[in-house]
């Protein structure tokens, strides 16, 4: 039974992978041919657009979304662990669909059909960075993910009809928070926090324009940081819920870890703390490695692998690599901030520096 699990957890990160690096494919093919720098006034202009460098096949309104998606209701987990049912056909608002920050401008929800089958629906954000066919833009090695396609929110379904149609299952986020205009948990510890949304990484663009002297100033004596819709593409301004009581001031040139809770704030949300993060090992590695955080192990897993992922976190974890780590909300002084590693054989809660690029970073609900 494990060989054969194991087996369909690859063919399912494969599913994810090839899906997500076609949507990407698709955007960078508009960047080079300029149709990246302006803003559509609709989802189904965008996605006309987007139908030149990736095969569509079917395109549906917000009125008529099952007929591009395969059933009625998608099985959401609530902040209090219980399942509910949402209706699709009723989703049709961008911002609240998929749980963007106000002061974004998600258009309608359309419907969508890929060559291969895959059905996914989407909302283009009309208050969108734009991008410039002669600069240069990041795509993460991992999941290829790209930066211009940070102009989209949606879900898309790996399996079609087959169930069991529940989020982070089967139904999978592309640069949502949730799916339904309710709290959509990923996973919920028992001290009540809600881990919300996929994993990020900041850029050093952004690094750099939160340790700005202007910016530090405003962060350090109000937590706010207003610059958000130019930096992350979205929301109005932001609520920083970080420890900066050894914050060093705008010392830092690139400052990453407070890059990442900026972006939290601008969805609602906050970088979680250590003990967070310590909840969330205990649901990944149920049989202990604590400070086994190497690929060789250590004494106290002699290398066995102790990472388990369930299945329902299967489609958060899977294009992180072997090895990951998750900033904390906790400073360690005037250098860096803490960070929980994770890997196949154990985890460990260390400190990196403020700029440190390998860092990802996952939300809290506030």
């Amino acid at each position: 039974p494990t060989l054969i699990q194991n087996v369909r957890d690859k063919v399912r990160e494969r599913q994810i992978q090839v899906i997500q690096r076609k949507i990407n494919q698709g955007t960078e093919g508009m960047q080079v041919r300029g149709a990246l720098l302006e803003n559509y006034p609709t989802t189904s202009a965008f996605i006309d657009e987007l139908s030149k460098d990736m095969k569509i096949i079917s395109k549906c309104d917000s009125s008529h979304l099952l007929d591009c998606w395969p059933y009625e209701y998608i099985t959401v987990t609530q902040g209090d662990n219980e399942d509910k049912n949402v209706e699709v056909s009723k989703q049709t608002d961008g911002r609240i669909t998929f749980q963007k920050p106000k002061g974004s401008q998600y258009a309608e929800v359309i419907g969508i059909v890929f060559a291969n089958g895959t059905p996914m629906m989407l909302a283009y954000d009309k208050k969108c960075t734009l991008f410039d066919p002669d600069q240069p833009y990041e795509v993460n090695k991992n999941n290829g993910m790209s930066e211009t396609s940070q102009c989209i929110a949606g879900v898309y379904d790996i399996n079609g009809a087959k169930g069991p149609n529940k989020l982070n299952q089967d139904v999978i986020l592309f640069r949502a928070n949730g799916y339904g205009d309710i709290r959509t948990c990923w996973f919920t510890a028992d001290n009540g926090s809600c881990f919300t949304g996929m994993p990020f990484k900041t850029t050093e663009t952004q690094g750099r324009a939160v340790a700005t002297s202007e910016a530090c100033s405003e962060i350090s004596s109000d937590r706010k940081f207003t610059d958000v819709n130019n930096l992350f593409g979205s929301g109005e301004n932001a609520e920083i819920h970080v420890d900066l009581s050894y914050f060093s001031g705008c010392g830092v040139e690139d400052d990453r870890w407070l890059a990442s809770a900026v972006q939290c704030g601008a969805n609602g949300g906050k970088l979680p703390s250590v003990n967070d993060l310590r909840k969330l090992t205990d649901r990944l590695y149920p049989n202990g490695g604590y400070g086994s955080t190497y690929s060789g192990g250590s004494s106290s897993s002699g290398g066995q692998e102790m990472l388990i992922i369930p299945p329902e976190m299967q489609s958060i974890f899977s294009n992180l690599g072997d090895n990951w780590e998750f900033w904390a909300d906790e400073s360690s002084g005037s250098t860096g901030a803490k960070f929980m590693i994770f890997t196949k054989t154990g985890y460990k809660d260390l400190s990196n520096p403020y700029s440190r690029s390998g860092s990802w970073a996952v939300c809290v609900a506030d």
